[in-house]
């Protein structure tokens, strides 16, 4: 068996748990060696899931790929937000 977290191998055993012959069952008998895990994650994922899903990740949707864009060099304060507020002209 690889390495394991430390608490599985003195972990209680499973409350609810017992074997068709009624012994009970520990964690660490049910938990899956880092072969194991890793077995499966090179079973199931592949570059490919990953390519189709982050070739676009920047360009996000509509909304982000054409915000309206204010001219000017002083930003416009929207008085009716309430989100964001002008922290006003400043002391004078």
């Amino acid at each position: 068996m690889g390495w394991q977290a430390p608490w599985i191998s003195i972990s209680p055993p499973i409350p609810w748990a017992r074997t068709p012959r009624a012994k009970r069952v520990f964690l660490r008998d049910i938990w899956p060696t880092n072969e194991e895990v890793a077995s499966t994650v090179r079973a199931a994922i592949n570059r490919g899931m990953f390519e189709h899903v982050y070739a676009h990740a920047f360009d996000g949707d509509k909304n982000w790929q054409s915000p309206a864009i204010p001219t000017g060099g002083i930003y416009q304060w929207d008085d009716t937000s309430t989100y964001i507020e002008s922290a006003g002209e400043g002391p004078t």
